[in-house]
């Protein structure tokens, strides 16, 4: 599962040259940001970073990440403050729309820290910074008022609406990168005399970039479109070139180890604003403090979160069963476990969140408060969760499988699985597929902890989200005729429980699915002995007066010999059935919806085996 601590190391590493000043300025050893990192990356089956001659340059997927991660982030911190709070019972909803091309630069970092030091003053007021243009337009979380922010290039044409007030200049410069040995750095008409891009910008900054190079007639500037967030990697493609952008994109951050800016002039300088239609104090104080904040020398935005995802995720539990139990059950965990975690919780924001009774749990106010403030933190997450799907089905990524131990190498259930892997390989080359084995307790926890895309299981779990992938074969008593233990002909099922039988535990499809069975018809099975071993069961059967149950295909060899007798259970019949469960907290991306497509069209073929 996603941490918010895992992403706030994220985010201080995006913001230094390298991995070493960020963990100096994190106060943790370079190792354990390395290892963070290497999580997080695992966690959302993407490369956020690119090895490069010097250092680290953040990949794609990163420019995606950290405008996700910082709202996460800020709606953790938000929930704290808002939950310690005693005054207000009401949250209100701020949400600032910087209009600006988004990089790891100036204005990303001065807006997270302008929030975070207006905490204090308004701990009721959850401020959302959104980057995203296309983000549509949604009604807030909260019962308190909604406001917005906008940041945007100023124009002449355009008059001002609302309550306007000017952040900064923004001037442009021509930035290069120059080699470690460079001596002399060039000058502003060398820069000019040379190649020149501008990259792909805010529509009024190409505006102005335009008019500034045709006055200069310069003949060897061009226009790209190309993303400026990437300007380490365009930097390194086309060393000798110059890249004419407003200062602001530039920033110390990961990547820009050596670029050399050097001022145009007084004639390119770009004029930013900040204007809302709702004066109320925090819109005023934002965009008051965003001001004061651009004056100063550029600075980091450091989180440190104190609540964990899965301690929102076990909270959100108990909030929905009052008691602690069921919630336990729900969330698949231990209720000592869930306790601690609990009071974990209660001691970060040093208020308690329920009231303790004989019958159940009652929330307090301030759990009242967590629960409305823990909807920012599941929004955040939903979009990180949709972009990091986004993200997973276009140049390339991971996909994980989990699938429940099989109890034999030739099972047909095997043989449908390695089948459909081999026709999604074709489909998706670009796509890397890790199968993970584990037990179904694992498998649940890890889809909902995110750690699997889905998993291939033989028994139905009504609480996940699900496809019946049908029926694989019937099961068969498996016996050896030397000893006598079965009569000739099909077997019912309640004669099973008068036999000496062998069957893996519970952890095997195969065990799960005749322990319903037998439930269902009132039918108590006791196995002799259980083993996971699939030789030695039949080794076993094959030399002792000891019976199993298996699908027929995996002793067929052993019965062509004579070795081994196959007897069908009938009244009734024990199948083997597939099903494919996923968490419903996200949609399942293009490769995923793919993989399961083929194992349904596998399975719709397979006539189930009989012996």
């Amino acid at each position: 599962m996603i941490e918010a601590r895992n992403l706030s190391y994220f985010i201080a590493a995006c913001q230094q040259l390298h991995l070493a000043k960020a963990a100096d300025e994190l106060d943790v050893a370079p190792s354990t940001l390395s290892m963070a990192l290497k999580s997080l990356e695992e966690d959302l089956s993407l490369p956020l970073f690119a090895p490069a001659k010097v250092g680290l340059l953040p990949t794609p997927n990163a420019m995606w990440l950290y405008p996700a991660a910082v709202t996460l982030l800020h709606s953790e911190s938000f929930a704290r403050s808002f939950t310690a709070q005693n005054a207000t019972e009401v949250a209100d909803h701020v949400v600032i729309r910087p209009h600006l091309i988004f990089t790891i630069g100036r204005f990303a970092k001065a807006v997270s820290c302008v929030i975070e030091a207006l905490r204090p003053e308004f701990p009721a007021t959850f401020f959302e910074p959104r980057w995203d243009l296309g983000d549509k337009e949604s009604s807030s979380p909260f019962a308190g008022r909604m406001a917005s922010v906008t940041i945007d290039y100023e124009r002449a044409d355009v008059p001002a609406s609302g309550t306007t007030m000017h952040i900064v200049d923004d001037p442009w410069v021509l930035a290069r990168e120059l080699p470690a040995s460079t001596v002399r750095k060039p000058s502003i008409e060398e820069l000019l005399s040379g190649p020149i891009v501008v990259p792909a910008l805010h529509p009024t900054l190409l505006e102005e970039a335009s008019r500034f190079i045709g006055s200069r007639r310069m003949p060897n500037a061009r226009f790209v479109a190309v993303d400026p967030s990437i300007l380490p990697q365009l930097a390194r493609e086309a060393p000798d070139t110059s890249f004419l952008i407003p200062r602001s994109v530039l920033s110390i951050r990961l990547g820009l180890l050596r670029v050399h800016a050097a001022l145009v002039g007084d004639a390119l300088v770009s004029k930013i604003s900040a204007w809302t239609d709702s004066d109320t104090p925090a819109t005023l104080a934002f965009m008051e403090a965003l001001r004061r904040h651009l004056m100063r020398e550029e600075r980091n935005i450091i989180f440190d979160p104190q609540l964990t995802l899965r301690q929102i995720r076990y909270f959100k539990t108990i909030y929905s069963s009052r008691h602690l139990t069921a919630a336990a059950q729900k969330a698949n965990i231990a209720q000592p476990a869930l306790s601690n975690q609990l009071l974990k919780m209660e001691t970060v924001i040093n208020q308690r969140l329920f009231d303790r009774h004989r019958d159940g749990l009652v929330p307090t106010l301030a759990g009242d408060r967590l629960f409305q403030a823990s909807a920012a933190i599941s929004l955040a997450l939903e979009k990180l969760e949709s972009g990091r799907t986004e993200a997973s089905s276009h140049a390339g990524g991971t996909i994980r499988i989990g699938v429940l131990p099989a109890i034999d190498h030739t099972s047909q259930m095997l043989s449908t699985i390695a089948k459909a892997i081999g026709k999604w390989r074709e489909i998706h080359p670009s796509v890397t597929m890790r199968v993970l084995e584990a037990p179904n307790g694992a498998l649940q926890e890890w889809l909902l902890e995110g750690k699997i895309s889905l998993a291939i299981v033989e028994t139905d779990l009504p609480q996940l989200a699900r496809f019946n992938l049908g029926q694989i074969e019937e099961m068969a008593v498996v016996a050896n005729p030397r000893f006598g233990l079965v009569n000739q002909g099909n077997i019912s099922f309640s004669e099973l429980q008068r036999l000496p039988l062998i069957l893996p535990t519970s952890v095997f499809g195969i065990r799960q699915e005749i322990d319903a069975t037998a439930g269902k018809v009132g039918v108590r099975i006791k196995p002799q002995l259980e083993i996971n071993s699939l030789p030695m069961t039949i080794m076993l059967v094959r030399e002792n007066p000891l019976v199993t149950i298996l699908p027929p295909t995996t002793v067929s060899a052993h019965v062509a010999r004579g070795d081994l007798i196959c007897h069908q259970i009938i009244e009734p019949a024990v199948s083997r059935k597939l099903y494919a469960i996923y968490s419903d907290s996200r949609p399942l991306n293009t490769p995923e919806r793919n993989f399961i497509r083929l194992l349904r069209e596998g399975m719709a073929i397979i006539p189930p085996k009989t012996p």
